[in-house]
């Protein structure tokens, strides 16, 4: 992480730069460094689902959790909100007077 932090900002920020400047650039080497940690490996991908989960818990459309997810940061809508398909009919498993298998 220091070499991302030195990537983060130069001698003159350090010198000069307000506490609050340093420490946003420190919270983006922490994020880069998280994302390519991803990369890496799959398991280390808790940081996106996090994020992922509270994006859709607030509302964020469908677009918006896309775009974090193209940019590495969040998993995608689909692992969020399920991939769609319903599962099979068994009604009939039920006895429901709908089910084909019913007479």
């Amino acid at each position: 992480m220091k070499f991302l932090s030195r990537v983060a900002r130069t001698e003159r920020q350090e010198k000069t730069g307000k506490p609050e400047l340093l420490a946003e650039k420190e919270f983006v080497a922490a994020s880069e460094g998280v994302t390519l940690l991803k990369e890496r490996s799959q398991l280390n991908s808790y940081p996106g689902h996090v994020l992922g989960l509270w994006l859709y818990s607030t509302g964020a459309s469908r677009q918006q959790i896309s775009v974090f997810n193209r940019f590495g940061k969040s998993v995608s809508y689909s692992t969020l909100a399920g991939s769609g398909t319903k599962p099979q009919d068994d009604r009939h498993d039920i006895g429901c007077p709908t089910a084909p298998t019913c007479h």
